[in-house]
């Protein structure tokens, strides 16, 4: 009897020896599965951000050279020491071009450079340095607001110039920051508001140039502004008069644009980098 006994629990041993293995195999499975799957769709993720990003960048890179070889005052930096000679101005060209040139100013850009370098900020109330969640910004009784640094317009009351005037001291702030943006114009429409028009977008960027004119009496910046308008208008009548206007034609409204509103990416690389958030 003890023996039939042995016997049975010997194969009752087994069979659950047998079973836990067959368990542990079937759970081994699922563990190892699981991950290499989650780990699969992360990585085809990730190729594809990546993708995208070398992508956009190598399209802003070869337009930027094609901007610049069409540029004969451009000069791409080979080695950055070049610009520490008082004689030679760099600034980034495009942010995401990773590209560095060089430059000479003529006479016109040499003045617009001097009266950005020379330019302070009015004195603002005590109170208004630096409120609480703010760093690097002077904040006016008027409600305007300019970054330290940079001397740019942060954000002005009500998004407005005519809600509330700003002083004649703050206008050059202002005009630096117009000036800045004008320069960074691109004829690109993806991003436009739905139901807005090529022609409406650029006759918006024309009302924004000419009402620049009011913070300024220097006649290089109110000829460049008014180049500046007159090229967006070529633009304009282009597109209204065929299918796409000409590569060279938008080479030669970028190179107009660009002008004077370099002069403050210049500032930005001698004495950035400036916190814009």
């Amino acid at each position: 009897m003890n023996k039939k006994l042995g016997v049975c629990l010997q194969i009752l041993i087994l069979f659950l020896f047998i079973a836990g293995c067959s368990e542990d195999a079937e759970q081994n499975v699922v563990i190892e599965d699981e991950p290499k799957l989650i780990e699969g769709t992360r990585n085809v993720d990730e190729q594809e951000e990546v993708s995208v990003e070398v992508d956009v960048h190598d399209k802003t890179l070869e337009k930027a050279k094609k901007e610049i070889e069409n540029r004969e005052d451009l000069e791409i930096v080979e080695n950055v020491d070049d610009c520490k000679r008082e004689d030679i101005f760099c600034f980034n060209y495009a942010v995401d071009s990773g590209l560095i040139v060089k430059m000479e100013l003529d006479d016109k850009q040499k003045e617009f450079y001097d009266l950005i370098k020379n330019y302070e900020l009015p004195e603002a109330p005590e109170e208004g340095i630096e409120p609480q969640g703010y760093s690097n910004i002077l904040f006016y009784e008027n409600g305007y607001a300019f970054f330290i640094d940079s001397k740019h317009l942060f954000r002005a009351p009500y998004e407005s110039f005519d809600v509330v005037e700003p002083t004649k001291e703050q206008y050059f702030g202002i005009l630096m920051t117009r000036v800045r943006s004008i320069g960074q114009y691109e004829f690109e429409y993806e991003h436009i508001e739905p139901g807005m028009s090529k022609t409406k977008y650029n006759q918006y960027k024309i009302e924004t140039i000419n009402e620049t004119k009011k913070f300024t009496d220097n006649d290089v910046v109110i000829n460049w502004l008014d180049d500046c308008a007159a090229v967006i208008q070529t633009i304009i009548d282009s597109e209204m008069n065929s299918d796409e206007p000409s590569e060279e034609l938008y080479l030669k409204a970028r190179k107009k644009l660009s002008y004077i509103g370099d002069i403050s990416l210049i500032y930005e690389y001698e004495y950035g980098p400036f916190d814009w958030n």
